[in-house]
């Protein structure tokens, strides 16, 4: 795999890291020139960024045209693989190659990096409502997932009963603080049905008010990044108790 310059490879490494995806370049929006790349041998690096950013040019007028706003992800499926671009605000691209079984969500997790930064978060978790993990970040050990994710979805699911008994809407967030740190509890409607964030945060660095404020715009971010014509996937009640079951049991050695 060819490397990229010091200064852009953390920012290849996000997508990289995924599985599924082949290899990542940094390109020039204006002229299509490879400015940073990590790719498998036998990718034509040049051809696939001048053609990307041709491309891009070609959908970005196409969309200016079509008054449907600034474009912000770009999925092109083929029958052996996938293209992916993002355009960023400084007029570079973000082009990955990949398998066409690829975690496009995975792919698009930089939302979730720059929530982490901002809002000073220790350790954040991003899972379905079922508790089942589709991103992370500080957590360095597997059974601390699994837990932090079947123990934060069955909050939830406690909290939207709770509601549904009240007669009133699912509540908005949920928020415990200890001495040291806090944690943030919330949900976010999707076109592919609701997702479930878990943040973690000290409470000598951050607050609340800050963990609250940046989690607005990842909400935003995921709902930008989920297909609107997509249908949500229902989750059945005794789907989501056999699957919350098994967490716990697994976890608790039982």
């Amino acid at each position: 795999m060819s490397t990229a310059p010091a200064g852009y490879g953390r920012v290849l490494d996000l997508v990289t890291r995924v599985r599924g995806v082949r290899g990542a370049m940094l390109v020039a929006g204006d002229d299509g020139l490879v400015v940073a790349e990590q790719l498998m041998e036998g990718i034509k690096g040049p051809a696939v960024a001048a053609l990307a950013a041709s491309l891009a040019n070609r959908l970005h007028r196409a969309m200016d045209a079509a008054g449907v706003g600034a474009d912000q992800f770009w999925h092109l499926q083929a029958e052996q693989g996938a293209l992916l671009v993002v355009p960023a605000p400084s007029g570079m691209l973000v082009v990955a190659v990949a398998e066409p079984d690829v975690n496009v969500g995975l792919v698009r997790l930089e939302p979730l990096v720059k929530f982490v930064k901002e809002a000073g978060a220790r350790l954040v978790l991003l899972m379905t409502s079922a508790g089942q993990v589709l991103a992370q970040h500080g957590f360095s050990r597997a059974v601390d997932v699994m837990s932090a994710a079947a123990l934060g979805a069955a909050i939830m699911a406690s909290t939207d009963e709770i509601a549904r008994q009240l007669q009133q809407p699912p509540f908005a967030g949920l928020n415990h603080q200890g001495e040291r740190h806090g944690i943030f509890l919330a949900a976010v409607a999707t076109g592919r049905g609701k997702l479930v964030a878990l943040v973690v945060y000290d409470l000598d660095v951050s607050s609340l008010g800050l963990v609250q404020l940046f989690f607005e715009q990842l909400a935003a971010d995921l709902r930008a990044a989920s297909p609107k014509d997509s249908v949500p996937k229902q989750v059945l009640a005794a789907d989501f108790e056999r699957e919350l079951s098994d967490s716990l049991n697994t976890l608790f050695g039982r």
